[in-house]
């Protein structure tokens, strides 16, 4: 299960898995940045974006080939906090999602501050 959400004013896409992702929910959570990127202009350039991902399982890697197909094709955020429950998690994150501006937090409100300032 996914859920994406769009705060404008803040230019701010915070993006919250739960669970083990199928590969039709992979691509239909890509599909929806996809769409929620064409149709709101302050997506457009800069960008921030969290990823909570306490409540997830490890994808597979049929899932983890889907995100990193569609998301070779999408904007890419300036910075990226992800929200992880487990020391595991955050290894994992770190090898699959190559970011410059890449940072973990252990709450949604810390990595908020820190998408913010």
């Amino acid at each position: 299960m996914y859920r994406v959400d769009i705060d404008s004013a803040h230019r701010l896409v915070t993006v919250t898995l739960r669970g083990f992702l199928t590969i039709a929910e992979a691509e239909a959570y890509m599909a929806e940045l996809r769409t929620a990127h064409a149709r709101t202009p302050a997506l457009r350039g800069d960008f921030r974006m969290l990823l909570d991902l306490r409540d997830a399982m490890l994808p597979s890697r049929e899932v983890l080939a889907v995100f990193r197909e569609r998301h070779a094709a999408l904007p890419h955020a300036s910075r990226l906090a992800l929200v992880t429950a487990s020391a595991l998690t955050r290894l994992q994150a770190r090898r699959a999602i190559p970011h410059p501006a890449l940072a973990f937090f252990d709450t949604p409100e810390a990595a908020r501050a820190w998408l913010l300032e």
